[in-house]
């Protein structure tokens, strides 16, 4: 999970306007891993909500199966104004359901105590965090980008 936070002398509506050209209208959620996607641009994918936005970063990546990926790199944004100027704050997260089963096989391990398997799903883990780095990293300069265009 990354914070994020970008100052800018844009309005809210020129915010909107810019990341308009982002939205996505095949809706998915973070919580749902099993549905697939289809939308093979790549890049920011956003949904508006009240006060800003939640979108995901697509790598393009594919399976096996040539199936886009499933668990991607997710972000809420906030709009907020502050003397003048609106900041656009925000996170970046990954999908919630992978790291809750990645936590729960870790705790359990800790307690079976079984040294073998917990190096092996701490391997796991770092491997997996590791990887979404990148992705997060994407994210956040795609945002930056956008309002500085």
């Amino acid at each position: 999970m990354r914070f994020f936070e970008f100052e800018t002398y844009l309005t809210s509506d020129e915010i909107q306007h810019r990341m308009s050209s982002y939205y996505e209208w095949e809706k998915h959620s973070s919580w749902n891993i099993f549905k697939e996607y289809t939308s093979p641009r790549k890049g920011l994918h956003l949904y508006p909500d009240e006060n800003g936005f939640t979108g995901y970063y697509e790598t393009g990546e594919r399976n096996r199966h040539y199936d886009l990926q499933r668990a991607k790199a997710w972000m809420h944004i906030k709009i907020k104004e502050k003397n003048g100027k609106r900041i656009v704050k925000g996170y970046t997260y990954y999908c919630p359901l992978l790291i809750i089963g990645l936590l729960i096989g870790l705790l359990e391990i800790i307690f079976v105590q079984d040294i073998l398997a917990f190096i092996l799903i701490s391997v796991v883990c770092a491997v997996l965090f590791m990887s979404k780095i990148k992705e997060e990293n994407e994210l956040i300069e795609c945002v930056r980008r956008i309002l500085e265009q």
